[in-house]
């Protein structure tokens, strides 16, 4: 959400991509020495982060007018013109080497970038592998809001994540 928030803050729209968004393309491209491409990394749906990520920027009073949530194939830049316009601000966050190579992935696309910001992994507030570890033994409902909490449980998401981890 941090993210998210701080794109907003920089533009009047903000398109949000969920990348990894093909499930079964993952499983079946599975980098064992990539750990974003992993079961673990990838346990929702792009329908499922979907309605995850709309409703948590509803709840914190973003309105519908203000963003759009499309998939964002990084892992495959040839498809990226198909989700969105090559001539939008392309916002990066950077924590580690993954940082880095989506920065230089964009560039390279020759689109405009900006960093938001750079930090290290330990400045990080957190990270959705981070969540999805506690959630399989510890309370969790602290770490998402209100709409992601009642998400998971309600749609027994939590029982796939602990099956997993």
């Amino acid at each position: 959400m941090e993210y998210l928030i701080e794109g907003l803050k920089r533009s009047d729209w903000l398109i949000a991509g969920i990348t990894n968004y093909d499930l079964l393309n993952v499983v079946k491209n599975l980098d064992l020495t990539n750990t974003r491409m992993s079961i673990q990394s990838n346990l929702f749906t792009f329908y499922e982060r979907f309605v995850m990520i709309k409703e948590s920027l509803l709840e914190s009073g973003v309105g519908l007018d203000k963003f759009e949530i499309v998939p964002f194939p990084i892992e495959r830049v040839e498809n990226i013109r198909n989700f969105v316009s090559l001539d939008a601000i392309f916002y990066v966050t950077i924590y580690d080497d993954w940082g880095k190579e989506k920065l230089k992935i964009l560039q390279n696309l020759e689109v405009e970038t900006e960093v938001m910001w750079e930090k290290t992994i330990r400045e990080r507030l957190t990270s959705g592998t981070e969540i999805r570890k506690i959630t399989a033994n510890e309370k969790w409902e602290h770490l998402v809001s209100k709409t992601v909490f009642d998400y998971i449980t309600k749609n027994k998401l939590d029982k796939r994540i602990r099956s997993i981890f």
